[in-house]
């Protein structure tokens, strides 16, 4: 007998076999929000275009930069790996460390607004405790 495994958006985890034998497994895992903040340092990005396919809701993963002149340079990626900015140097420090011990961190967007031509982009990072 073959399963074919499925692992949902929603983080369900679908085992299919015999019609009368699917299982669905969902992993326990929590939500933990640790700062509100902003995306800073759009205006070096290469490809500001990127900018302009975010929206509230959308979320946007942290990953850790060790060549950077920040000791605690935090970047932020999209789905599709693309840069969007960083976490602001005074907020990195926390996210920098917890990324370095080998948490997983996703940052929601809030708010985004255009404002004296200067994209705005609010959002809200968590630590996502499995």
């Amino acid at each position: 007998m073959s399963r074919d495994i499925a692992v949902k958006p929603n983080g369900f985890i679908d085992l299919r076999g015999e019609a009368d034998k699917d299982i669905r497994i969902k992993p326990e895992s929590s939500e933990i929000h640790l700062m509100d903040t902003f995306v800073s340092d759009t205006l070096f990005l290469e490809d500001k275009s990127i900018l302009e396919t975010l929206h509230a809701g959308d979320t946007l993963m942290l990953r850790r930069v060790t060549d950077d002149a920040d000791e605690y340079a935090v970047m932020l990626v999209d789905g599709n790996n693309e840069k969007v900015g960083y976490i602001p140097e005074k907020d990195a420090p926390v996210p920098a460390n917890l990324l370095d011990a080998g948490k997983h961190l996703e940052a929601r967007i809030t708010k985004t607004e255009v404002y004296k031509g200067l994209n705005q982009i609010s959002l809200s990072v968590f630590l996502r405790d499995y």
